[in-house]
């Protein structure tokens, strides 16, 4: 008898003790398609800034060649007017406008890199860039810039002197 009850009360609550749900879920998509925004068809863009002397980058200030070039976009929806360039990336010191060289044994010191848009004003790394005029007519445009480097100490030690920054586009 009592093994009877045992069994009838473990079939009684078998559902509920080993049943689980029965495999459904929901997954929740959201989103939402622009048409004021570009895509970036030059991503990953390599800028040869070439050799300088340190004393011609002595004393603090004094900058380099000017060096151009072109972040392209396409596709770009018809409602987008402008877009603004925001570098992002390390200042050698802080409230300086400039891009901190690679630290690496060997590297040049007292030297950064500056950004320029294309009326030549600076550019301070993690700030927006001026907004570039995007034409309703066409699905393409080049924004124009330039890279130089610009001492922000009196001393320059020679060395090399690289850097990588990413960019964000914003639109209006």
């Amino acid at each position: 008898m009592m093994k009877m009850l045992c069994a009838v009360l473990l079939l009684g609550f078998a559902p509920h003790c080993f049943a689980s749900d029965d495999g459904l879920g929901t997954v929740n998509i959201t989103g939402f398609i622009h048409d004021n925004t570009c895509t970036v068809s030059t991503t990953d863009l390599q800028i040869t800034m070439g050799n300088i002397s340190d004393k011609q980058l002595e004393p603090a200030g004094k900058s380099g060649n000017q060096v151009k070039f072109t972040i392209g976009l396409k596709d770009c929806g018809s409602a987008a007017s402008n877009v603004a360039v925001t570098f992002i990336g390390t200042a050698p010191a802080p409230g300086s406008p400039l891009i901190a060289v690679d630290d690496n044994p060997g590297a040049a010191k007292g030297v950064g890199i500056a950004l320029l848009d294309d009326q030549q004003h600076t550019i301070p790394v993690n700030s927006s860039s001026r907004n570039y005029p995007l034409a309703a007519s066409s699905p393409t445009a080049s924004l124009d810039f330039f890279a130089q480097y610009t001492s922000f100490t009196d001393t320059v030690t020679s060395g090399p002197a690289s850097a990588s920054v990413t960019f964000n586009l914003t639109y209006q």
